[in-house]
Protein backbone atom coordinates (compact mmCIF):
# COMPACT_ATOMS: atom_id res chain seq x y z
CA UNK A 1 0.00 0.00 0.00
CA UNK A 2 1.03 3.72 0.00
CA UNK A 3 0.39 3.69 3.43
CA UNK A 4 1.39 1.72 6.42
CA UNK A 5 -0.85 1.83 9.79
CA UNK A 6 0.51 0.14 13.19
CA UNK A 7 -1.48 -2.15 14.75
CA UNK A 8 -1.81 0.05 17.74
CA UNK A 9 -3.25 3.17 14.95
CA UNK A 10 -5.49 0.58 13.78
CA UNK A 11 -7.07 -0.29 16.93
CA UNK A 12 -7.67 3.30 17.98
CA UNK A 13 -9.54 4.38 14.39
CA UNK A 14 -11.82 1.08 15.02
CA UNK A 15 -11.99 1.54 18.64
CA UNK A 16 -11.21 -2.38 19.39
CA UNK A 17 -8.50 -2.83 21.92
CA UNK A 18 -5.55 -4.90 20.92
CA UNK A 19 -5.06 -7.75 23.38
CA UNK A 20 -1.73 -9.42 24.01
CA UNK A 21 -1.67 -13.11 24.75
CA UNK A 22 1.24 -15.32 25.05
CA UNK A 23 1.85 -17.94 22.35
CA UNK A 24 2.57 -20.36 24.31
CA UNK A 25 -0.83 -20.14 25.88
CA UNK A 26 -2.65 -18.55 22.86
CA UNK A 27 -1.65 -21.81 20.68
CA UNK A 28 -3.27 -24.65 22.70
CA UNK A 29 -6.42 -22.43 24.23
CA UNK A 30 -7.38 -22.14 19.90
CA UNK A 31 -6.21 -25.59 19.08
CA UNK A 32 -9.13 -26.37 22.02
CA UNK A 33 -11.47 -24.04 20.85
CA UNK A 34 -11.34 -24.84 17.63
CA UNK A 35 -11.73 -28.43 17.87
CA UNK A 36 -15.14 -27.59 20.11
CA UNK A 37 -15.98 -25.23 16.98
CA UNK A 38 -15.88 -22.00 19.14
CA UNK A 39 -13.66 -20.27 17.06
CA UNK A 40 -14.04 -20.02 13.27
CA UNK A 41 -10.33 -20.87 12.13
CA UNK A 42 -7.68 -23.37 13.74
CA UNK A 43 -4.37 -22.23 15.49
CA UNK A 44 -3.10 -22.80 12.43
CA UNK A 45 -3.93 -19.58 11.64
CA UNK A 46 -1.94 -17.61 14.34
CA UNK A 47 0.99 -17.10 12.53
CA UNK A 48 -0.63 -15.05 10.28
CA UNK A 49 -1.23 -12.72 13.25
CA UNK A 50 1.83 -13.46 15.02
CA UNK A 51 4.14 -12.39 11.85
CA UNK A 52 2.31 -9.73 9.99
CA UNK A 53 2.96 -9.03 6.49
CA UNK A 54 2.91 -5.60 4.16
CA UNK A 55 2.98 -6.43 0.14
CA UNK A 56 3.84 -3.77 -2.02
CA UNK A 57 1.82 -2.57 -4.65
CA UNK A 58 4.55 -1.03 -7.09
CA UNK A 59 4.30 -3.45 -9.45
CA UNK A 60 0.58 -3.03 -9.78
CA UNK A 61 1.24 0.71 -10.36
CA UNK A 62 3.90 0.28 -12.71
CA UNK A 63 3.30 -2.07 -14.75
CA UNK A 64 -1.36 -2.01 -14.93
CA UNK A 65 -1.07 2.01 -14.00
CA UNK A 66 -3.18 0.72 -11.18
CA UNK A 67 -3.97 3.00 -8.01
CA UNK A 68 -5.63 2.16 -4.90
CA UNK A 69 -8.96 4.11 -4.73
CA UNK A 70 -8.74 4.32 -0.92
CA UNK A 71 -5.31 5.02 1.33
CA UNK A 72 -5.55 2.18 4.47
CA UNK A 73 -6.96 4.65 6.73
CA UNK A 74 -9.95 5.75 4.42
CA UNK A 75 -10.83 1.48 4.11
CA UNK A 76 -10.33 1.41 7.90
CA UNK A 77 -12.71 4.08 8.56
CA UNK A 78 -15.05 2.58 6.05
CA UNK A 79 -15.32 -1.02 7.77
CA UNK A 80 -15.61 0.93 11.16
CA UNK A 81 -18.86 2.39 9.65
CA UNK A 82 -20.29 -0.94 8.87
Amino acid sequence: PDDTVALNDISKIVEDPVLEYPYWLLRPMTSLLWSLRQVPVPASYLSFIRYRWTASNHRLKRELSWTPRYSTIEALETLKAR
